[in-house]
């Protein structure tokens, strides 16, 4: 069982996974490319269907300002998602793409990064039910 902390969580927007979840991981994208010009975030699946509804845009702009940021809705990929609420982060510098990070939203503000499936909070309650 998670903690309080993991359970109850205050953010922007009417879906914790079509806000909170995204505007964490373009903060967690942002900290490890604090020498980029310039971002971009395509955003598939749900997520792009009703980004703009559920201010997914906005809370990843928020999250990589100052820097300029293009957002780019993409809600049939062509492609195989490995989740429907899945984001690919970009970074720039000097004209060129420097890095990406893909990143899913699963829920409650929680995200998965790929390659980085450990990120998730351990379970701190070893009860799973109340009966």
């Amino acid at each position: 069982m998670k903690s309080l902390t993991e359970l109850y969580k205050v953010g922007s927007g009417p879906s914790s996974p079509h806000t909170m979840g995204p505007e964490k991981a373009a903060r967690i994208f942002k900290s490890e490319n604090e020498d980029a010009e310039r971002f971009k975030a395509l955003i598939y699946g749900s997520l792009a269907k009703t980004g703009k509804g559920h201010m997914t845009d906005k809370a990843i702009i928020k999250a990589l300002s100052p820097f300029p940021t293009e957002i780019e809705f993409v809600p049939h990929a062509d492609f195989i998602l490995p989740h429907p609420n899945t984001i690919d982060f970009f970074a720039y510098k000097d004209g060129r793409q420097t890095t990406s990070m893909r990143a899913v939203s699963i829920g409650g503000g929680d995200i998965v990064i790929e390659g980085r499936e450990e990120m998730l909070a351990p379970d701190v309650y070893r009860e799973n039910s109340f009966v």
